[in-house]
């Protein structure tokens, strides 16, 4: 079917992308469906920077993670957003 069609063509283009399906009795439920691609979802407005290539290292939770936290040298930037600090982890 045309859903079946869609989906394939979806996923072909998403790779690893976790596909949730949900059904309605609604005849139309999106009147206007419009998807970008975006670079970056947050602009870091700088070129040579590429957060998927420049990391720092990953630091395990427990002693190693509240010995960083003691550093005074250790500056660490929350990105979480209000629900994700409410849920306390994600």
């Amino acid at each position: 079917e045309e859903e079946d069609v869609v989906l394939e063509n979806f996923e072909s283009k998403f790779i690893g992308l976790r596909t949730r399906i949900s059904y309605s009795s609604a005849s139309n439920v999106f009147t206007r469906l419009r998807i970008k691609i975006k670079k970056e979802i947050v602009t870091i407005g700088i070129n040579n920077v590429d957060p998927t290539k420049t990391v720092g290292d990953y630091v395990r939770p427990g002693r190693e993670w509240e010995k960083l936290l003691d550093d005074p040298d250790c500056l660490v930037i929350d990105t979480r957003n209000e629900y994700e600090i409410r849920l306390g982890t994600f």
